[in-house]
């Protein structure tokens, strides 16, 4: 079963990108072996039947033989991909191998019973939702149930026309071609019908997956201008961080170059006042405890501007 996901795009560049081509050929990888493990589950129930005496001897052989075939086609045709980059290459190929087991599931009806064996199409049916599902495309969805009707009544009318002969392969009773081609009728509606749920099915899908991958755009750019945003504030941070350093050693000069000539002017003038300098007349005196206070109270000014600059801010409010 190959998913196809490079179906209609061949539009733009007539390559696919390597990435994508890895990517193609790892969902053909994963197909052949879907494949692989379906023939061998089919051969597995037809062996029982011959075994039971319920198939016979040209309907066993036969099926073991299509069996093969589906097995053995999937080493070629992976090889094949691998050298494939052209777009519409690849489709045509993804499409024909598509086809070959189409065919071989129609072989297998035909040795079953051909359109007595109805029931089997239900194989198309496993082929068409598994090709829809994993590639997404309505388009794609419709080529294959095309091929899958092409394919079985092409069965039907080389049946009709005698060109293939049923009988050989199967004991069942005659029936009239009146009741063949209504079985015919009945099973390409079936398949129509099965077409045209998968196709819903495909088309909700892709619905979803769209919103999804619109969310994940939001959240990624989401996530992107949120991290901007913490880069900013971490260069904000840096900057206070070094504006508050360079707030803490400027303050620290200046209290120690504010602090240091008017100690000196308190001290003299102390020395002054203490007559330990001569004496004092009065107005002297007076002058130099204003003097004295003025710079007391500038000095305890100083202080408490540079314990309210170096302080943390009260951020426990008043």
């Amino acid at each position: 079963m190959e998913s196809n996901d490079a179906f209609l795009k061949t539009g733009g560049n007539k390559y696919l990108s390597p990435d994508h081509l890895s990517v193609l050929n790892k969902r053909h990888f994963y197909g052949s072996w879907i494949r692989s493990g379906a023939a061998a589950f089919m051969w597995l129930f037809a062996l029982a039947g011959y075994i039971s005496h319920t198939l016979g001897v040209k309907t066993f052989w036969g099926i073991t033989f299509t069996v093969f075939f589906m097995i053995g086609m999937n080493i070629p045709v992976l090889v094949i991909l691998g050298h494939i980059s052209r777009k519409r290459t690849y489709t045509l190929f993804s499409l024909f191998i598509n086809f070959l087991e189409i065919i071989s599931y129609t072989t297998i009806i035909f040795f079953l019973g051909g359109t007595r064996a109805g029931h089997m199409t239900l194989m198309y049916a496993a082929v068409i939702a598994y090709i829809g599902v994993v590639s997404l495309r309505k388009k794609l969805v419709f080529v294959v149930s095309g091929l899958c009707l092409f394919s079985f009544d092409m069965m039907a009318a080389l049946e009709y026309l005698g060109i293939i002969d049923i009988t050989s392969f199967t004991h069942n009773i005659k029936i009239q071609w009146s009741t063949e081609v209504l079985n015919v009728f009945i099973i390409n509606g079936l398949i129509i019908v099965i077409t045209f749920i998968i196709s819903y099915t495909v088309s909700l899908l892709e619905k979803n997956r769209k919103a999804f991958r619109r969310k994940n755009q939001e959240l990624l750019e989401a996530t992107s201008d949120l991290k901007k945003k913490n880069a900013d504030l971490k260069d904000t941070m840096k900057s206070l961080e070094k504006a508050n350093k360079a707030k803490s050693e400027f303050f620290a000069n200046m209290s120690h170059e504010l602090r240091t000539p008017l100690n000196h002017i308190i001290g003299f003038t102390e020395m002054i006042v203490d007559k330990r300098c001569g004496e004092l007349n009065e107005t002297q005196k007076e002058y130099l405890n204003n003097a004295l206070e003025s710079s007391h109270h500038l000095l305890s000014l100083i202080k408490k501007l540079l314990n309210t600059s170096v302080s943390p801010p009260d951020t426990k409010g008043g």
